[in-house]
């Protein structure tokens, strides 16, 4: 694939993050404690992919569905040990039936790999963040890259030439929120992420775990980010603890920080996964009783 750098020719790239829009797409298709099956999840995914994959094949026809793989731990929990426990936490006091749903997304990860003309990519102990942000900044600057994901932390990639996001839950681009991917990301370094589990830099980094009940985050004023973002070198103007939780923070959150051996085998399974051959389909959408499918087997 990545031979096509060599001939300037810009062909479109499609980079779906699988986990995020599954379970996003679950929850905006059912109801908090709603009954559903592995089938059910099916269906929902093979809609995504009609009205986000497929529609868009014509000018991004290498596609490539990225996958989390969680065996062995995030290799982030190396650095932040509960990375991501807010997460879990939240989603164990839901309703949600989350044994089906996980079961589904690995029965789904798997039918994708054997049945689907798509590029598929999981690293042990590597987010589908990270495979998306490698590829695209290995890709962007000779091939037109299309982000399908609502996640924020993409927006940092929108200082890569030649990259658009698109959320698929509520139908919209996805921007930097400052305009600006730079001040973005600066201003996640230093506020944290909520979601991920990662406090700001006014905090210790197990800020999570050992805080009082309704204690709340020293908080970052307008006044203190202004000068960051003005600076050349924001690192300048911190020390101390603060400065230690930036650089944290930025192995955490910053893209740049991924570490070279995962780029590496990210991108050699790029260059030499094959994806199924289109004739596959039909054979799945019997297996699956998806008939209502077989008709636009040839789209996918």
């Amino acid at each position: 694939m990545l031979d096509d750098l060599d001939d300037g020719m810009k062909q479109g790239v499609h980079l779906v993050d699988f986990s995020q829009i599954m379970i996003s797409s679950v929850m905006a298709a059912f109801d908090e404690g709603e009954p559903i099956t592995v089938q059910d999840i099916r269906k929902v995914f093979l809609n995504v992919l009609k009205h986000n994959v497929i529609k868009r094949k014509k000018e991004y026809p290498i596609v490539v569905i990225a996958f989390d793989d969680k065996r062995g731990g995030y290799w982030r929990e190396k650095i932040h040990p509960t990375y991501k426990a807010t997460r879990k936490n939240k989603q164990k006091k839901t309703k949600w039936d989350w044994d089906t749903i996980h079961e589904a997304m690995g029965t789904i990860r798997d039918e994708l790999k054997e049945y689907f003309p798509y590029i598929t990519i999981s690293v042990r102990g590597v987010e589908a963040d990270d495979i998306i942000a490698t590829l695209t900044k290995t890709l962007s600057s000779n091939h037109n890259i299309f982000i399908t994901g609502a996640d924020g932390d993409f927006a940092q990639l929108q200082v890569f030439p030649n990259v658009r996001q698109w959320n698929p839950i509520h139908e919209k681009w996805v921007k930097p929120k400052t305009g600006d991917p730079r001040t973005d990301l600066l201003t996640k370094l230093i506020k944290g992420d909520t979601k991920d589990s990662i406090p700001n830099i006014k905090c210790p980094i197990d800020w999570y775990d050992v805080k009082e009940e309704g204690k709340r985050a020293p908080s970052i004023t307008k006044k203190f980010l202004k000068p960051i973002f003005e600076a050349d070198n924001p690192q300048e103007l911190l020390e101390g603890d603060e400065l230690d939780r930036f650089q944290q923070n930025e192995k955490l959150i910053s893209f740049e920080f991924i570490p070279e051996h995962i780029q590496s085998e990210i991108i050699e399974l790029y260059e030499n996964t094959k994806p199924a051959p289109k004739s596959k389909l039909h054979k799945y959408f019997v297996k699956n009783r998806l008939t209502d499918y077989m008709a636009e087997a040839g789209s996918f």
